[in-house]
């Protein structure tokens, strides 16, 4: 059985808000979003990351202790240890965050498998960061 974040094309598990997602399903009323593709649910976990790193958040550290804070019952230390694992990078060096490798750890940690080529996560990175029409 598919993990619920890919059955949701959501592999971030994010939670619904008040936020209306670019792709989202809006006439799903579960806790967490549902998109259209899964581009669309990789692109949220990108915009999410640039958010981050508009506010200073700069770390692997920094980024998962807010994504799945230890309050709401995740096992945050863990996360963080198995980002920076899958990665390569120390959890607390600064780095870009909304990149291939951190987003498939993400997707990795949140649904318990790698489940897309990096070309659909590289085109919902690049969803998340238009280019100016030339």
């Amino acid at each position: 059985m598919a993990a619920k974040g890919l059955e949701l094309n959501n592999p971030g598990n994010i939670r619904r808000t008040s936020t209306a997602w670019r792709g989202q399903d809006l006439d799903y009323h579960g806790p967490y979003c549902k998109f259209e593709a899964p581009e669309w649910g990789i692109r949220a976990i990108a915009k999410i990351l640039m958010s981050y790193q508009k506010r200073g958040i700069r770390t692997i550290r920094g980024a998962i202790t807010e994504w799945a804070p230890e309050a709401d019952g995740n096992p945050t230390e863990s996360y963080i240890a198995n980002v920076a694992q899958w990665t390569g990078i120390d959890p607390d060096t600064p780095t870009f965050l909304e990149t291939l490798p951190i987003i498939k750890a993400i997707i990795r940690q949140e649904t318990g498998e790698e489940p897309y080529p990096d070309s659909m996560i590289e085109l919902g990175i690049t969803l998340a960061n238009p280019q100016p029409e030339t």
